[in-house]
């Protein structure tokens, strides 16, 4: 009798051992199912990334460039002065010189 009740009590145990393993099953599939999602989002989200870093990469060198040119024109900008104020320079001499000849005539 006793092993009867021993069998019996096997028996429910394997049958509480299998539903908690079909549990078991079913949480590891939803959270397969859930890292799924995770990784097709975050492989979303790397392409994203991806892209804005390869804009930024070339709005960057854009900027350099007009930087660059920017620092060209400066350069070009005082020597037109300088330039301008030599000229002016010069003219005023020959204006001097004009006006001490005609000053003497």
């Amino acid at each position: 009798m006793q092993r009867r009740a021993l069998e019996q009590a096997v028996v429910v145990l394997r049958g509480d051992v299998a539903l908690s393993a079909e549990r078991v099953h079913e949480d590891l599939t939803q959270v397969t199912a859930a890292q799924a999602g995770i990784v097709q989002q975050l492989t979303k989200q790397n392409a994203t990334l991806e892209s804005l870093a390869a804009e930024l990469q070339a709005a960057r060198l854009k900027s350099d460039a007009v930087d660059e040119r920017m620092a060209r024109m400066e350069t070009r900008s005082q020597r037109l002065w300088m330039a301008l104020v030599g000229g002016l320079i010069v003219f005023a001499g020959v204006v001097a010189v004009f006006a001490v000849l005609l000053l003497r005539r």
